[in-house]
């Protein structure tokens, strides 16, 4: 698809947020798509995909390449189900929020001043 400057459209039109990677740091991007409401699909072996996504939550953690597109029929097979999960990902985002991740830093930073 190449590169877009219009993620918040790009995310409003998916259904399901995909992440395959092996080794991430935060995530962001798939912060971004739980947040949108996507229920996602990510290894449990890739630690910081596992710290965002809760297992039948708000979406699924696998092991491995057969168990990942597993687990993506399912979820493109049963909108209702994508659409729980989707509820519970934007809610377990909530977590991420601005002014909570500020507050943390400022907190952080006057701690370290002292």
């Amino acid at each position: 698809m190449g590169p877009t400057r219009e993620m918040p459209k790009k995310l409003a039109e998916a259904s399901i947020m995909a992440f395959p990677s092996q080794f991430e740091g935060f995530g962001l991007g798939l912060a971004e798509g739980m947040a949108a409401r996507l229920p996602a699909i990510g290894f449990k072996s890739t630690s910081a995909v596992s710290e965002l996504i809760s297992d039948g939550v708000n979406g699924f953690l696998v092991t491995d390449v057969e168990s990942f597109a597993e687990k993506l029929k399912l979820l493109m097979s049963d909108k209702d189900l994508r659409d729980k999960l989707g509820r519970n990902a934007k809610e377990s985002m909530r977590t991420y929020q601005p002014e909570k991740i500020l507050k943390s830093w400022i907190e952080l930073i006057e701690n370290t001043e002292k």
